[in-house]
């Protein structure tokens, strides 16, 4: 009975009971919290990302910017287990990060762009939920 009421509240969460591989699968990652780490400011944020190991969108109300993923380091085979995959995208000749970790504190998002640009953007973002896209 225990199994099952398990089962039923992963379900219910939006998680699902199959390991996603953020290195090799098609992930929309639901952002919610948002925190500029530049001003330490806090905002309620909707909006999402989906990786692949080619492209990043991220999508935002009726607004997509897609960047090229130049290279991915890590080892991360499993969203539900802490790792941690940092994406280098690029977006017309600008470089910047894209750092998807699990650590014991929760599962976020943190996007530097562009890269080591100190007036450029550095949010981090916490994941609502993971849904696989292939």
């Amino acid at each position: 009975m225990k199994a099952f009421i398990i089962l039923f509240v992963m379900i219910g969460s939006g998680y699902s009971v199959q390991s996603q591989n953020p290195a090799s699968d098609t992930l929309q990652w639901s952002l919610g919290q948002g925190t500029d780490l530049r001003t330490n400011q806090s905002f309620v944020y909707t909006g999402s990302l989906i990786t692949n190991a080619q492209s990043v969108q991220w999508v935002q109300k009726s607004l997509t910017s897609t960047f090229s993923v130049t290279s991915v380091s890590g080892s991360w085979s499993d969203v539900s287990q802490q790792g941690q995959l940092v994406f280098t995208v690029e977006e017309e000749g600008a470089s910047g990060l894209l750092t998807i970790e699990r650590t014991s504190n929760g599962l976020y998002v943190t996007m530097e762009f562009p890269r080591n640009d100190p007036q450029g953007s550095k949010v981090k973002w916490a994941v609502t939920q993971v849904t696989n896209n292939n």
